[in-house]
């Protein structure tokens, strides 16, 4: 029996999606092959692997995934971020500290995982790195979002409600990312006003200009809340647009569509910037990509008004997440299957 433990620092986003879920839907897919998943906040010595995500918050932790090291314990280095790309705008930024024990995690480290391809490419060009990277993708549990408005519906069973709810969901973290789109939603507000369209920030505040301009006059915003709390808040935000702007930054060429995902599975038209893995966004089908604040403004002051376009490409959106995005489905958590099985046989 190979034992594989997952640990992860804090109940948050993260640590939900790249040690929890996986130890959750993987389990059973596993334990009758002689591989035992297990996770907790603990550091076991009494596994064969530890899959560790992110950097040790202190020096104590990474003394103590050494020591593990050094007693024969293997380490899966976790990455969801390439963090030594991190804009100085987001208060996540780590300093030449946290770079040193980067390099220490990246020279113990037997194997890493990471969500997206670029993320992978980016250990190997940028770093030097030469371990295994296994590509294992961000997924959701479709069982715990709304079930879909749009299952055995036609647009002429579909109400439209007022205002056109156009929604963003995120902390201070995408301070940046957001400030790419503050201009169109300004124009978008002027234009259509408090009665037609609703901008609701959820978890952070708007762009300065905007929220200036037009709060509860058209924009909304909502606190953050823990991350325990995350998807009941979220299922009732109720997007009929839903926001995924990426600042054109390094950092943001390593970020998994874990944000596009959720936009779907909410039943959301997805709008997005044409950045990474974003892309995968089929442009005018499940969603719609924008370059530049010219292309936001013009989406979404026609989205607001096309309600047959609109609701079309949420539906198709809802479906693709289905298919491509729920931990449910055996064949979206076979990557982790498959690189979990590559460590037992290391």
């Amino acid at each position: 029996m190979t034992s594989i433990h997952f640990h992860y620092a804090v109940d948050g986003g993260c640590s939900f999606h790249r040690a929890l879920q996986p130890v959750r839907f993987c389990h059973d897919d596993l334990i009758e092959q002689g591989i035992q998943l297990s996770v907790g906040q603990s550091l076991r010595d009494d596994v064969d692997w530890l899959v560790f995500h992110s950097l040790p918050g202190n020096s104590a932790t990474l003394h103590e995934v050494l020591r593990l090291k050094r007693k024969g314990v293997k380490l899966c280095w976790s990455l969801d971020d390439d963090l030594a790309a991190i804009p100085d705008w987001n208060p996540a930024k780590i300093g030449e500290d946290g770079m040193v024990v980067f390099d220490i995690m990246a020279l113990a480290a037997d194997a890493v995982i990471v969500s997206v391809p670029e993320l992978g490419r980016v250990l190997w060009e940028r770093h030097d790195y030469c371990e295994p990277v296994f590509i294992c993708p961000n997924l959701l549990d479709l069982s715990t979002f709304p079930e879909s408005p749009f299952d055995g519906a036609s647009f002429a069973d579909t109400t439209v409600q007022w205002p056109i709810r156009v929604v963003w969901a995120g902390s201070q973290t995408h301070k940046g990312d957001i400030a790419a789109i503050e201009d169109a939603l300004i124009r978008l507000v002027d234009k259509h006003g408090p009665k037609t369209v609703s901008v609701v920030f959820a978890g952070s505040l708007p762009p300065p200009d905007l929220m200036r301009k037009h709060l509860h006059l058209g924009v909304m915003t909502c606190p953050q809340v823990p991350f325990n709390q995350y998807r009941r808040f979220a299922n009732t935000l109720d997007p009929q647009i839903w926001l995924a702007p990426l600042a054109d930054v390094p950092f943001n060429l390593s970020k998994s569509h874990l944000r596009v995902m959720e936009g779907w599975a909410l039943g959301g038209c997805v709008v997005a910037s044409a950045i990474g893995e974003y892309n995968r966004i089929r442009d005018g089908f499940d969603g719609f990509l924008c370059s530049t604040s010219d292309q936001w403004f013009a989406t979404l002051d026609r989205l607001v008004m096309d309600h047959q376009s609109r609701i079309q490409v949420a539906a198709d959106g809802r479906r693709r997440a289905v298919v491509e995005c729920d931990w449910r489905r055996i064949e979206n958590r076979k990557p982790w299957i498959d690189a979990l099985k590559a460590l037992s046989g290391m």
